[in-house]
């Protein structure tokens, strides 16, 4: 978003962001409802920005002081907890096979606080032995309301994200992406090391 609000704002450009559940998202653009969407690739069936500019980190977030690494959970057919909404690259599966991993599925959208704290509430009791979550946005969730959770050090999956949007609206498509491409380097490393430090 700082990215888009940077590129934008000195034409005068107006953009308004919205948050949504990553379903209703893509159903927004495909009915015309909003122009873009953030974070999504090539299997949401949306025509897409030739250029990446961020990527989906995937991470095995555990209970604190349960384990310190992904070797660990090798060992013992581990049970892992997906969020329904999204759909996963074919790499997670390959590698939860490979790790023998029971799938246990859970709806789950925070609109709330505690709604978000309580997302990670499974691990308490450790019937849930991890859950694959987003690396920024969970260690954001962690520091924010101390939760006694710890993400695994290595990461679990990387994907290069896009912006998607309906083939009706290429012009402004064209237009956003020379703007973003416009940004200098060092600016987007600023900018992407101070959203990591802020979450």
């Amino acid at each position: 978003m700082r990215l888009i609000q940077l590129a934008t704002q000195p034409k005068g450009i107006a953009v308004e962001f919205q948050e949504l559940p990553y379903q209703r998202c893509l159903d927004s653009v495909r009915h015309g409802t909003h122009d873009f969407t953030l974070h999504v690739d090539r299997t949401d069936n949306l025509t897409l920005l030739d250029k990446s500019f961020t990527d989906w980190s995937l991470s095995l977030a555990v209970k604190q002081g349960r384990f310190t690494q992904m070797s660990q959970l090798n060992t013992l057919a581990p049970r892992i907890m997906l969020a329904m909404e999204y759909p996963y690259p074919d790499e997670v599966y390959k590698r939860l096979k490979e790790m023998n991993a029971v799938i246990v599925e859970r709806s789950f959208y925070e609109q709330s606080d505690e709604e978000a704290m309580a997302f990670f509430d499974v691990l308490e009791n450790e019937r849930i032995d991890a859950i694959i979550v987003d690396r920024q946005w969970a260690s954001k969730m962690i520091r924010q309301y101390r939760l006694p959770v710890t993400i695994l050090p290595e990461a679990f999956h990387n994907e290069p994200q896009f912006i998607g949007f309906r083939e009706d609206r290429k012009e402004q498509a064209a237009l956003l992406h020379r703007l973003l491409i416009a940004i200098p380097a060092p600016v987007k490393e600023q900018i992407h090391a101070k959203y990591l430090n802020e979450h």
